[in-house]
């Protein structure tokens, strides 16, 4: 009974210690999970703008996030092996998702985005953002595009893109 009675003050004791653990998020490894995915994805340079009113954050009576979904515009290039297309306005649907009460944010709209769009039957695109982040990256560097450029013309990334598109 004492030793069921600690066991339990230790995990009341350790549960606000606890903390969201995202792995360091990284765009070729990204690009390489993706192209092995059964989803078709785009890679878009350019930016994506709110096209409502964004939901506000909303916690159950747990104090756990939930996730939110908003419509935006994707303003700019899809990218191939021949470099960027032409430009275009296309709507994704952006999904912010949840892990306990830790929540993905939606993208800001003043910068500049690197994404991968999931196509779908429905809305066109959508984008997935969890708490851990999405598969994009703001404000990428012209050595980070470059880097993504190769990765599509050699098929997948190897470790020199995984190396210049590591943020660590």
């Amino acid at each position: 009974m004492f030793r069921m009675m600690i066991t339990a003050v230790s995990l009341l004791a350790t549960g606000p210690a606890l903390a969201l653990s995202c792995m360091v998020p990284n765009l070729a490894e990204t690009y390489n999970r993706l192209n092995d995915a059964p989803d078709v994805y785009v890679l878009g340079l350019g930016t994506l703008s709110a096209t409502e009113d964004l939901p506000p954050e909303q916690r159950d009576a747990n104090g756990m996030g939930q996730p939110r979904t908003a419509s935006f515009a994707f303003d700019g290039a899809f990218m191939s092996v021949n470099g960027l297309g032409l430009p275009r306005t296309v709507p994704v649907e952006v999904t912010t998702g949840c892990a306990a009460s830790w929540c993905g944010t939606f993208p800001t709209e003043d910068q500049k985005h690197l994404v991968f769009l999931r196509q779908t039957s429905d809305t066109g695109f959508a984008l997935e953002i969890s708490a851990c982040g999405g598969p994009m990256q703001s404000d990428p560097t012209e050595d980070q595009i470059n880097a993504i450029k190769q990765c599509m013309r050699d098929g997948g990334c190897g470790p020199e893109q995984i190396e210049a598109l590591s943020l660590f």
